[in-house]
């Protein structure tokens, strides 16, 4: 199995919630995680994160995904996994973060901000793997 690496940003540390970006949906979706996490990883709004991101292709679109214009993608779903979550390397991880351009990151953050407006109460459980 493959993954991209791809952006993910902190909107809220309490509750903890992170937008993870996906270039092949143009779209994040919104992952809910423990609060206590924010404190463990000093995380704050606008924290710079990666994810490694998983495709599905097994079904309809889930109803928290809402594709951009420029979404490439003919899967119908996405899993973003946060890497600093389950690394043994912190400050390699938090180095991935400069893989990025700064015009990506202001258009996580647009996205990010704007998912959280439109659905403030849609978030993934963000260790979906452990369940």
């Amino acid at each position: 199995m493959q993954a991209d690496v791809m952006p993910a940003v902190v909107v809220s540390a309490e509750p903890l919630l992170i937008a993870a970006y996906s270039y092949e949906f143009d779209a994040v979706v919104m992952l809910k995680f423990p609060s206590e996490l924010a404190s463990m990883y000093d995380l704050r709004k606008g924290t710079r994160l990666v994810s490694s991101t998983y495709y599905g292709d097994d079904g309809e679109t889930p109803t928290d995904i809402f594709p951009g214009e420029n979404g490439i993608c003919g899967m119908n779903d996405f899993f973003p996994i946060i890497q600093l979550f389950i690394a043994k390397d912190d400050e390699k991880i938090k180095k991935r973060t400069e893989l990025f351009d700064e015009e990506l990151w202001a258009k996580v953050e647009r996205l990010a901000a704007d998912y959280l407006n439109e659905h403030p109460d849609t978030a993934r459980d963000g260790f979906f793997y452990l369940r």
